[in-house]
């Protein structure tokens, strides 16, 4: 069996490139915050990263803030995705 069919795997690639694009808008405009994501209190995407140093992500600042990783199976993260591109539409 595959873990998505086709039409899932466009919707996937549809949605990742909305979200590149809105990274990329908000990165010209001048909005550069950090809001790396967070799975459970001791792991973060930035442990992954090689540019820790050079980000400044300090947690106890205001301005930056982590996104916490939902943890959704794979029908209700259909449901979201699907949710998220009706409401931008």
């Amino acid at each position: 069996q595959k873990v998505v069919s086709p039409q899932e795997f466009q919707q996937m690639l549809t949605y990742n490139q909305q979200l590149i694009t809105q990274a990329a808008n908000k990165i010209l405009s001048g909005d550069n915050r950090l809001s790396p994501l967070r799975e459970d209190k001791q792991t973060t995407a930035l442990q992954y990263s090689d540019f820790l140093p050079i980000m400044q992500f300090d947690a106890m600042l205001p301005e930056n803030n982590y996104r916490n990783l939902e943890n959704l199976n794979k029908k209700a993260f259909f449901e979201k995705l699907n949710s998220t591109n009706n409401e931008e539409s």
